[in-house]
């Protein structure tokens, strides 16, 4: 074996490893993990004053500290009609076992559609509309685990996540 194949292999180990002794319910944790992919950009100010929210102007893919009394609330949005937003818990779920939590609530002005998928497979689909949050717990063993924010009719399709985990032995 190669020396550059030698410390690939290293990396790789260390990586499953770290992940695997990571304490994963804590966001400070989690959320450097998290692989986002999304077209938002941070909302004009007279947004935030409409949703009521206050965000943390260090991050993008934006970040509210607080928006309709929740803490540390991810924003998303599609990127066309075609292609969706993504949150890719994969880091995480991967290489443990536990519950992923997931808060999702639409934009006032609009819906959109939530697809969790697992291994590739769909574990659920629906549309967030209504300004309520609709909660999906989504147990894990060593999956793939990803959040998916779906056009539906372009209007307004910001998806808002809010996430924790829970840790089985």
């Amino acid at each position: 074996m190669n020396i550059t194949r030698q410390i690939l292999v290293i990396a790789a180990f260390a990586s499953v490893t770290y992940a695997q002794d990571l304490d994963f319910t804590k966001r400070s944790v989690t959320d450097p993990l998290l692989k986002i992919s999304t077209s938002t950009t941070l909302l004009p100010a007279k947004d935030d004053r409409m949703l009521g929210g206050i965000r943390d102007e260090k991050h993008v893919p934006p970040v509210y500290r607080r928006l309709w009394s929740h803490q540390d609330v991810i924003m998303l949005e599609p990127f066309s009609r075609e292609k969706p937003a993504e949150m890719d818990f994969s880091a995480i779920t991967k290489t443990n076992k536990g519950t992923l939590r997931i808060g999702a609530r639409n934009d006032p002005r609009g819906d959109f559609v939530l697809e969790i998928l697992k291994n590739g497979i769909l574990f659920k689909k629906e549309t967030v509309g209504s300004n309520k949050w609709v909660r999906v717990s989504v147990p894990f063993d060593n999956e793939e685990v990803i959040l998916k924010d779906v056009a539906n009719g372009w209007m307004c399709e910001f998806a808002f996540i809010e996430y924790s985990f829970s840790k089985e032995q």
